[in-house]
């Protein structure tokens, strides 16, 4: 079976968390494989980005989605990484042009702006994934069967952080 074709919006550069997890996530069972990205706002440090990861670099989304309306780049789906500022305007464009979408949390930074891509998904039927891989991690997943099983008693509280950069 092929691999799927992932173009990545956002993550590159030095001290970028996310792209290297996405990265790492789509590699994890060898169904997916990164494929190009437009990695960072300022043009040359977006090719200089994708050519860190190996991939076929794009000076902004726009460029990417451009070659592959073109027919010049393969993509099943695009994984947005972007600050959260700037994941609704990426997602808009590749799911009007009919190509599912991975963004990270959040959606959008306001209602209207979810409403309107909730509107493209149902209207295009293009899949729309809001990562949620907490859920996915061993011991959220034991935690979960726990409280399933009635191991702990009644759950009242939970308190959780999570320090990031």
């Amino acid at each position: 079976m092929a691999k799927l074709k992932v173009g990545m919006i956002g993550g590159g550069g030095p001290g970028s968390f996310f792209g290297m997890v996405h990265n790492r996530a789509i590699a994890l069972d060898a169904s997916r494989e990164l494929v190009a990205g437009a990695m960072r706002t300022e043009a040359k440090a977006a090719l200089r980005a994708a050519k860190d990861y190996g991939i076929k670099g794009y000076t902004n989304y726009q460029a990417m989605l451009e070659a592959v309306q073109k027919g010049e780049q393969a993509l099943d789906y695009v994984t947005i990484v972007t600050p959260n500022f700037a994941h609704y305007e990426p997602a808009k464009a590749f799911l009007q042009a009919g190509i599912p979408v991975l963004c990270e949390k959040p959606m959008t930074m306001t209602v209207p702006e979810a409403q309107d891509l909730a509107r493209i998904v149902k209207r295009k039927k293009v899949p729309f994934v809001l990562a949620h891989t907490y859920t996915g991690h061993p011991m959220m997943m034991l935690a979960k069967q726990m409280i399933k099983d009635g191991d702990i008693g009644e759950v009242r509280k939970v308190d959780s952080w999570y320090n990031q950069g």
